[in-house]
């Protein structure tokens, strides 16, 4: 166990979170989630079936661009890519429209993938530090929130001429310098968000759950 009492309290609640999550306490996690996350996965939920073993490889290449993207979408620190292997395969997310509110990406644990069609429908249990959102009173500026939360999601994986697009889901990541970023509560910023980031990783290492 570690010891928190020397950590500041931020810290420390993101280690007591990740110590949760790791002995499985993901589904009262994610029964947190709020309405926007609960809307989302409740309308992506259609007619899926088990992979097949003709489609085992298929499903195989696009988890691993999916576990790719995920890595390179994660908050920036020491140990952001520690343990990810490099894929040559070319990834790209669709346009989905607008990308705001967007989440910041501290730790990810790959699920049991399905089949839609000839889409591969990703799901993966996901850790974030943080939501990062456009100041409504200001152009040009935004504002964003340190918090640790757990999710269920999912994301379609389509197989282009290019290579695979991870499409119908959220989207992470950090936008503009934290000049222009109104934080709260009051001290964080994105260096606090990605310290925690990094101390959950080094407790929870990115795996997957087959």
């Amino acid at each position: 166990m570690i010891s928190l009492a020397h950590l500041p309290r931020t810290v420390a609640l993101a280690i007591v979170v990740a110590e949760l999550w790791a002995c499985g306490d993901v589904n009262d996690n994610a029964r947190g989630a709020d309405e926007r996350t609960a809307s989302y996965t409740a309308g992506q939920i259609g007619a899926v079936r088990p992979v097949a073993p003709a489609d085992s490889e298929r499903v195989a290449l696009a988890e691993t661009a999916f576990l790719q993207w995920l890595a390179s979408s994660a908050e920036p620190g020491a140990t952001a890519n520690a343990g990810m292997s490099e894929s040559n395969t070319p990834v790209s997310h669709c346009n989905d429209g607008g990308s705001f509110p967007t989440p910041l990406l501290a730790t990810w644990q790959l699920l049991p993938s399905q089949m839609r069609g000839d889409t591969v429908v990703v799901h993966a249990i996901v850790t974030t530090v943080g939501e990062q959102d456009e100041d409504r009173r200001e152009a040009h500026r935004f504002t964003a929130r340190q918090r640790v939360r757990t999710d269920i999601l999912e994301w379609d994986m389509i197989e282009t001429a290019d290579g695979w697009m991870v499409c119908n889901g959220i989207q992470f990541g950090y936008v503009g310098a934290d000049s222009l970023t109104s934080w709260l509560p009051s001290g964080t910023s994105i260096a606090t968000a990605r310290g925690i980031a990094d101390s959950l990783r080094k407790l929870s290492p990115q795996k997957s759950a087959r």
